[in-house]
């Protein structure tokens, strides 16, 4: 199965007067890569912090920061390496609860919903100096709309 994903170089591509350099609305393709990781980076700090929904333009959906209860444990492998046995996560500092990500798209305004995925940009995965489990074990869940 081939690989649909569309990076942010690749949405250069379809950026109107890249080649008219005149023009008052050319953008220079770094130049473009910095607004839209700037604007990734702020949309990511904007739900962890308050965990409001916020509506994507063209009616695409809504991104949010739900918290839930996992089905299954999962292996805390530093642990289990640590003492032999098999050791879970217990989650103390969120009460149970986990949260992700997720994308909300309405059916009524966006067709084959099924065709399309939301993945987060590799620097939003890594833990890094504000990420999603950083700012948890500090600020709790209470803030978060369950699923």
């Amino acid at each position: 199965m081939k690989n649909n994903r569309i990076t942010i170089k690749e949405s250069y591509k379809t950026i109107p007067h890249k080649h008219e350099p005149k023009h008052k609305f050319h953008l220079e393709e770094e130049q473009y890569m910095n607004i839209v990781r700037t604007f990734n980076k702020l949309l990511f700090e904007h739900l962890v912090k308050t965990g409001e929904e916020v509506q994507l333009l063209s009616k695409l959906g809504k991104h949010v920061v739900a918290k839930y209860r996992p089905k299954n444990k999962k292996i805390d492998f530093n642990a289990t390496k640590k003492y032999g046995r098999t050791i879970y996560h217990r989650n103390y500092h969120t009460d149970g609860y986990a949260v992700k990500f997720m994308w909300r798209a309405d059916r009524k305004f966006f067709t084959n919903k099924s065709f399309w995925a939301f993945k987060l940009t590799s620097s939003n995965q890594k833990i890094n100096d504000f990420s999603l489990s950083k700012y948890i074990k500090e600020n709790g869940v209470d803030h978060y709309k369950g699923l």
